[in-house]
């Protein structure tokens, strides 16, 4: 069990518990709380707690939750204590488990054409593909060590990689400083281009790692006094309007620090996003940082995952092709109903189950298409779940004859990804098979607001049609345009060509968006509101974008944690009032001992928060 808390780690939690701290002291005005029997929970927070909120008197039972990907599959783990165990059903729309973690694999054409099985490693990863290590992401390698996943190397970058922009090429090895400083790729304004001179000739990461790494600095310091002060002054602003106005830079030097660092429309995401991604992956530039992958693709974590809840937790029930459509709550229950086979036409029907509490674990988007109108979302509640945004992300992966073109005698390319202003933008090559992979992602547009990643969506019209076959082309043009100074023509990779899968998870209606993506202010406003349960502490939220992860195993992982935490807090208090009290939060800590983002005083007053909230809305509504 760890005893000391890394000073990343700490600072993500202490990011949510001071929102909260803020949020119980404003809105809630509570009293110094009186413990229970045990310190699990605090206790009644004030006079008006005692006497004008509903008592909380329904035990956990039976527990419905809806959506099989990793945060729903954990939480379902978590609830499997040594000495107890729950009914729970999961409910998934798809027809696969796992969510956003997605393997495809790609099959090959024998000499007339027809379909033959790809190989071990000719697949890729529609979805997650990369862990670092890194104390952030401890929770994703204990997990997988608990489940006995294999990992394989990741390599993020390879020397043979190219970044070609404004129609010039340099391999990865190549970039040095002195080559920085001589305006490599011709944007300076005396060359022609729109950035001035002084900044062209700056490597454009160093000139972004300028502005951030002083609040990484203080961060590390004294983590809670800076995030304190970073939250009142500048949470407010955009990364763009921050290196607009404090630089200052020119716009132009910030639209090339964007377009060769992260992707068109990033810097519109909140400043205090950009320096927590920083911290979790730079909090230490003297450590060479690794990263890995799992060995036959990510889909291999929640399969692990279905398998331990197969073998460990018998009233563990997963069903998937069902599709939840509606939740009604009603005299302290909650009647759950949806359709089977819901993507097969003429072989639907209908299911509908009783549950004494929910956890939702779908995206937010999602979640809209539920029918909760009776489940006693507060204002804020629903106001959140509406704002918040998903980036868009793209994958095209494409196969080819082997041996891949991109192993051959001119270059050797062994993982990382080649980079580029023409549409392809990101281009990754395989890390694993060591060599026997045929299958590269053609395309990653991710991190991306609007330009990239939906422009390509825009042509995934399915297989077979135009758009699809013209997308084709678009890509494979890209891959020669890429890599033509190693003799890799237009007409060798058409001829080599022997399939393709594009997926775009903003038109997905299972996902709606690839990961929570929060603009200036959006966060502080929404994590307080999405982090409480409703319909009376018996609905609960979890994923990564109600997590102060975002776009990581490990934001669903920790959310999962905090909301099932939340779940048993509800649990004891309610059996405490009965007269029979269970405490299985410290049993949930001691068999598990979950990384919680807040601490669980603050968990409990979230309880709290959405009795009184939901008392003054809808007053005794049941």
């Amino acid at each position: 069990m760890s005893t000391e808390v890394h000073v990343s780690v700490k600072i993500f939690q202490l990011w949510g518990q001071i929102l909260l701290d803020k949020y119980h002291t404003k809105r809630l005005d509570f009293e110094n709380p009186l413990p229970p029997s045990s310190d699990t929970l605090p206790g009644a927070p004030n006079e008006r707690a005692k006497t004008e909120l509903p008592k909380v008197n329904t035990p956990v039972k039976r527990i419905a939750i809806v959506g099989g990907g990793v945060a729903g599959l954990y939480a379902a783990m978590l609830l499997k204590e040594d000495k107890h165990e729950f009914k729970v059903d999961i409910y998934e729309a798809s027809d696969r488990i796992g969510g956003r973690l997605y393997t495809r694999r790609l099959d090959g054409k024998s000499a007339i054409g027809t379909p033959v099985p790809g190989g071990e490693y000719d697949y890729f990863d529609v979805g997650a593909m990369r862990f670092p290590d890194t104390p952030v992401m401890a929770k994703t390698f204990e997990l997988f060590k608990k489940l006995k996943i294999k990992l394989l190397h990741y390599n993020l970058g390879d020397d043979e990689n190219w970044l070609v922009y404004n129609d010039i090429r340099y391999k990865r090895k190549d970039i040095t400083a002195k080559i920085w400083s001589t305006d490599p790729f011709k944007v300076g304004q005396s060359n022609g281009g729109t950035v001035p001179d002084e900044w062209a000739k700056q490597d454009p990461s160093e000139l972004l790692s300028r502005m951030i790494q002083p609040f990484i600095d203080a961060l590390i310091k004294n983590p809670e006094e800076e995030l304190k002060r970073i939250i009142e002054k500048y949470d407010h602003y955009s990364t763009r309007s921050y290196l607009s106005e404090k630089g200052p830079y020119p716009p132009a030097v910030i639209n090339w620090i964007e377009t060769m660092s992260v992707g068109t429309g990033w810097f519109d995401r909140a400043l205090i996003e950009t320096i927590l991604e920083e911290l979790a992956f730079k909090y230490d530039s003297k450590l060479k940082m690794k990263w890995r992958c799992v060995d036959g693709g990510s889909e291999v974590i929640p399969l692990k995952m279905v398998e331990w809840l197969k073998e460990n937790a018998k009233e563990t029930k997963i069903h998937t092709s069902h599709r939840v459509t509606a939740v009604e709550y009603k005299n302290h229950e909650l009647t759950v109903s949806g359709i089977c086979h819901p993507l097969l036409t003429g072989d639907s029907s209908f299911f509908k189950e009783t549950y004494s509490h929910v956890i939702f674990a779908i995206p937010p988007p999602c979640l809209r298409m539920i029918d909760l109108d009776t489940c006693q979302l507060d204002f804020a509640q629903r106001s959140a779940i509406r704002q918040l945004q998903l980036a868009p992300s793209i994958k095209i992966g494409m196969k080819f004859k082997k041996p891949a073109w991109w192993t051959g005698i001119n270059q050797d390319i062994v993982g990382g990804q080649s980079t580029t202003d023409r549409t392809a933008r990101t281009i990754v090559y395989p890390s694993h098979g060591s060599g026997n992979s045929t299958v590269l992602i053609a395309s990653y547009a991710w991190r991306t607001q609007a330009q990239d990643s939906l422009v390509l969506g825009a042509m995934m019209h399915g297989p077979g049609s135009p758009e699809e076959e013209r997308l084709k082309q678009v890509m494979l043009a890209d891959l020669a345009y890429v890599h033509k100074e190693d003799d890799i023509t237009l007409e060798r990779l058409i001829d080599e060509f022997e399939g393709m899968y594009a997926f775009d998870w903003t038109n997905n209606p299972l996902s709606m968006g690839a990961f929570g993506l929060f603009g200036p202010s959006q966060f502080r406003e929404f994590y307080r509101h999405v982090t409480r349960p409703a319909a009376r502490g018996q609905i609960h939220f979890v994923g990564e974008a109600f997590s102060t992860t975002h776009g990581w195993v490990a934001g669903a992982l920790n959310s999962a944690a905090r909301g099932v935490c939340q779940l048993l807090q509800y649990h004891q208090l309610a059996t405490q009032n009965s007269g029979k009290e269970e405490n299985l939060v410290d049993d949930l800590v001691k068999d598990w001992d979950p990384e919680l983002e807040v601490n669980r005083k603050s968990m409990f007053l979230q309880i709290i928060a959405s009795l009184v909230l939901e008392q003054d809305e809808f007053g005794g509504k049941k």
